[in-house]
């Protein structure tokens, strides 16, 4: 398996290597091939210049044989030349012969097998009126010796360039290109799994060190870019989490009039006791009941206070085992008191029972009054804002990922103006509002959506024009948060 991995680079040098064999098989063939057929013509054509001199020659003392001493002795004279001359087959034809006749051009019939030959025919003056001559064949099995001998050499000349040529490519192909391209291809994989140290130091002046050398200068430019992201990432999270803080410090300043309301009744029960205490207007019995009425309206206003400050307080993003409706019930009552200067009520109208998150508390409550005072905004006086609490199995968006699963829901609806479909895309968009100046600062939808995504969810939102709006927020069930409910 090491060796495997250490060589893949091989794999491009054994197509190189195989390319170069086949082209010199290619070239290497094609020069037998032409050198065979010019060797072949050559041999055929001395063999054809022999025959031709042997007939010249015999011609003249076969035609004065046949004129002195009749064909006869011609013929005689010419077997006798074809018994001395062991290469050659000598016999005369006439050229008139019909087939089948032993004096007819070409095989005799009944006669010797006769291999592949060169035939030439050497015309012969005899008495008479038919046309003869002297028919000369020689074996073409020497010449096929010779072609064959060339192939051969030809075939064993390819075989060893193929070995020194193809063993010569792997080896330098290997040490001069191979291994460069393993350590560049190191490097890559080093750049891909984020590490941009170690610049890769491979020599030569040729198109890989130039590649290395660009590999390297996108390392240090990649590494300048990282710590650029870097601190582009940490600048927004701490941008982020001013955002969140302003705009809770921004909450609790709207709450204040409400909550300035709800104070001022006790306060001033307080005061009138008090003064009536110390005026002596009621003593002994009375006095105590007084006493205890102040303590009450003292304890209710410390309540009142203590979750101002639980709520405007930050801190760290760390999660709690808790339960939604709960949740949901203290934060409306915190709401309740503004919701009311506007003429508007807030009514929770299911309170699903077993709905267990893994919450930070003071976030999920930002978020939610975010949503809530958004709603309250819309609303007309007298007018209601619904919460619900519940389950619902759902699938988040493509955005979010995930499978279908079942999630604790948080929604909040009103019955406003409704919101128009281009303005949908942008909601969670910083600093957006449809409002009028001074109405809102666009912070609280996208502070809302950073809080629930980071807590693993979503905000789902279902508006139309003069039909109202419907927010609805998705968090994930904790199972060991419902093993393990708070105390």
């Amino acid at each position: 398996m090491g060796r495997a991995k250490l060589w893949p680079h091989m794999r491009l040098i054994r197509k190189l290597t195989v390319a170069l064999v086949l082209g010199m098989f290619a070239v290497l063939m094609a020069f037998g091939y032409v050198s065979a057929r010019r060797e072949g013509m050559f041999f055929e054509g001395e063999l054809r210049r022999h025959e031709e001199i042997v007939g010249r020659a015999l011609g003249v003392p076969v035609a004065e044989a046949w004129r002195v001493s009749g064909a006869a002795r011609a013929l005689e004279l010419i077997e006798t030349a074809d018994r001395n001359e062991p290469d050659l087959r000598i016999r005369w034809v006439w050229l008139d012969a019909p087939a089948g006749d032993p004096f007819h051009p070409g095989p005799e019939p009944g006669g010797r097998t006769l291999d592949r030959r060169d035939i030439t025919y050497v015309p012969v003056q005899v008495p008479g009126a038919r046309a003869g001559g002297l028919e000369i064949s020689e074996s073409l099995e020497p010449e096929d010796r010779h072609v064959h001998s060339i192939l051969v050499r030809t075939a064993v000349t390819m075989v060893a360039l193929a070995v020194v040529c193809g063993g010569l490519a792997a080896l330098l192909g290997g040490l001069m290109v191979g291994r460069r391209v393993e350590s560049l291809a190191r490097k890559a994989r080093r750049i891909g799994e984020g590490d941009l140290s170690e610049p890769l130091a491979l020599r030569g002046d040729d198109e890989l060190g130039d590649l290395a050398r660009e590999l390297n200068a996108t390392c240090v430019a990649l590494a300048g870019a990282r710590e650029s992201v870097e601190a582009a990432h940490a600048e927004r999270i701490t941008t982020l989490e001013q955002l969140r803080h302003a705009d809770r410090l921004n909450t609790v300043g709207k709450l204040a009039s409400g909550i300035a309301h709800e104070l001022g009744t006790p306060m001033n029960v307080v005061r009138g006791r008090a003064m009536m205490i110390a005026s002596g207007e009621v003593v002994d019995r009375e006095a105590a009941d007084n006493g205890r009425i102040i303590a009450a309206q003292i304890d209710r206003m410390s309540v009142i206070i203590r979750s101002l400050l639980d709520f405007a307080k930050r801190r760290r993003p760390e999660k709690a085992p808790s339960d939604l409706a709960a949740l949901t019930t203290q934060t409306l009552a915190l709401l309740e008191p503004l919701a009311k200067k506007r003429g508007v009520q807030l009514r929770l109208t299911s309170s699903a029972a077993g709905s267990p998150v893994a919450v930070n508390v003071g976030q999920i409550q930002q978020a939610l009054t975010n949503l809530v005072m958004n709603a309250v905004q819309a609303s007309r006086r007298g007018d209601t804002v619904e919460v619900a609490v519940g389950r619902e199995v759902a699938r988040p968006p493509a955005s979010h990922g995930g499978p279908e699963a079942p999630y604790a829901t948080l929604a909040v609806a009103d019955r406003g103006e409704g919101i128009s479909a281009e303005h949908l895309p942008h909601l969670f968009e910083p600093f957006f509002t449809t409002r009028d100046v001074g109405e809102g600062t666009g912070l609280g939808l996208p502070v809302s959506f950073g809080i629930v995504n980071d807590h693993g969810g979503w905000i789902a939102v279902d508006s139309r024009v003069d039909w109202g709006s419907r927010f609805t927020i998705y968090l994930p069930l904790d199972e060991h948060a419902a093993a393990h409910p708070p105390r």
